[in-house]
């Protein structure tokens, strides 16, 4: 139920005032966290923004919270969890934007952030989308740049080398763990958790991928639009707080097995169809280390609280290992 409550440009040319940024949140059970997201769009007086909240039926108040407190909001009140991509898409066949701004409900915009994305996008033609400077709540950097995903990514990924060696060029590289993210940087993809996309690329790109439940239709978006000619580039200039999968976090085993699902197609639909089975043989052998791991460190754990938190991470990694066969 939809509730409708290549030539020289200046860099930064001021923004027009009748340009229209559709903003796009979709929640599940964070009621707190996205009254201060809508919160902190107020600060962006000089934009004409059209907010629109997908609320995936949360079993909390926030339908109730955006209907009272925000009554500016289109809402739209999904009657099942149909994920991040599908939700998404609900709102692009509605809005109507000279821009797209993807934002998590957990995550806070600090003051002219969005202006500055905006602005960043009218005055670099080539340029498809955008994506923030994301921060921890203790403003502590959150890696939100990646390279495409490959083999060679998959493996470092799965077996930790890249936990192991940050900084290095090669194992650090698909998280760009070696940057200091503090320049601006043509990327490969950005987190679909803070995003602002091109109206024009969006129409030549195409929606999200709702195939992906979760994970993974950022990095699919991305591809199709470096794939067209599209640039995707970080602005550290623009800062957004990101609490960080706080709709999942009761759930860590499912979050795992979401993951790795959508990887799988995003791997099945760009060229790796045929090696698939190398694929899923890294993703298991971490997995399996992972297992191992896990339970060297619960049975060598003495204190009973920390003994539950181990036997958890043991249990999400052997279901996220079931779950396979």
């Amino acid at each position: 139920m939809v509730i409708v409550l290549k030539k020289e440009i200046p860099k930064y040319p001021k923004i027009k005032r009748d340009e229209k940024i559709s903003v796009i949140i979709v929640s599940y059970n964070v009621v707190n966290l996205l009254e201060k997201c809508l919160k902190s769009l107020t600060y962006e007086t000089k934009l004409l923004l059209d907010i629109w909240v997908v609320d995936n039926n949360s079993g909390d108040e926030s339908v109730n919270m955006v209907k009272e407190k925000f009554e500016q909001v289109n809402l739209i009140e999904n009657k099942e969890n149909v994920g991040f991509a599908c939700a998404v898409n609900k709102v692009l066949k509605l809005c109507d934007g000279d821009y797209i701004f993807l934002i998590n409900p957990d995550a806070i915009i600090k003051k002219n952030s969005i202006e500055k994305l905006v602005d960043f996008l009218r005055s670099n033609p080539e340029a498809g989308a955008v994506a923030p400077k994301i921060l921890y709540p203790d403003n502590s950097l959150q890696l939100s740049c990646r390279t495409f995903p490959n083999i060679t990514t998959q493996f470092l990924e799965s077996s930790y080398l890249f936990k192991l060696f940050p900084k290095s060029r090669f194992f650090g590289q698909y998280f760009m763990s070696w940057w200091d993210h503090n320049s601006l940087k043509e990327i490969d993809w950005a987190s679909g958790s803070a995003l602002m996309i091109k109206i024009e690329t969006l129409n030549e790109v195409g929606f999200l991928d709702d195939e992906m439940f979760m994970y993974s239709e950022d990095t699919d978006w991305c591809y199709r639009c470096w794939k067209k000619g599209w640039k995707i580039y970080y602005l550290p200039e623009a800062n957004v707080i990101h609490y960080d999968a706080q709709s999942a976090k009761n759930s860590e085993a499912n979050r795992l097995i979401q993951v790795l699902e959508s990887r799988y197609r995003f791997f099945r639909k760009h060229g790796y169809k045929n090696k698939m089975y190398i694929i899923k043989a890294i993703v298991l052998s971490g997995l399996l280390g992972r297992i191992i791991i896990s339970f060297l460190a619960w049975l060598l754990t003495f204190s009973k609280e920390r003994k539950i938190v181990k036997f958890e991470n043991l249990k999400n990694f052997y279901q996220a290992f079931l779950w396979h066969f």
